[in-house]
């Protein structure tokens, strides 16, 4: 319910993990279910576009994602490439979130 409620984030970022992040994405998502959660408001599991680099913005909105990438470049390919796509994305989705909870704050809580 934590993970749910956003008070605790979970981010899965896989290449050839699969065999293991596709498990797992699937009983977070049961739990979530059993639980009376509806994992369409808390979870994002993005496997349609791997090439794709999923924008912080999209990655804030959850506090759930499971994301499939096969990004590579001339130095890095498969899993050791997420990182470097992944870990920018991440601060400036921690970014956006805190900025969203600073403005919903009251003023006498922002102080």
């Amino acid at each position: 319910k934590a993970l749910a409620s956003g008070e605790k984030q979970f981010y899965n970022f896989y290449f050839h993990t699969y065999p293991r992040s596709i498990p797992q994405a699937k009983l977070i998502k049961s739990l979530l279910t059993a639980n009376g959660i509806d994992p369409s408001q808390c979870m994002r599991w993005d496997t349609d576009s791997p090439n794709t680099v999923m924008s912080a913005r999209r990655i804030a909105s959850r506090p759930i994602v499971f994301k499939y990438c096969i990004h590579s470049n001339e130095n890095l390919t498969g899993h050791n490439a997420v990182p470097m796509y992944y870990v920018p994305q991440l601060m400036k989705a921690m970014t956006l979130k805190q900025q969203e909870a600073m403005l919903s704050a009251k003023p006498e809580q922002a102080l």
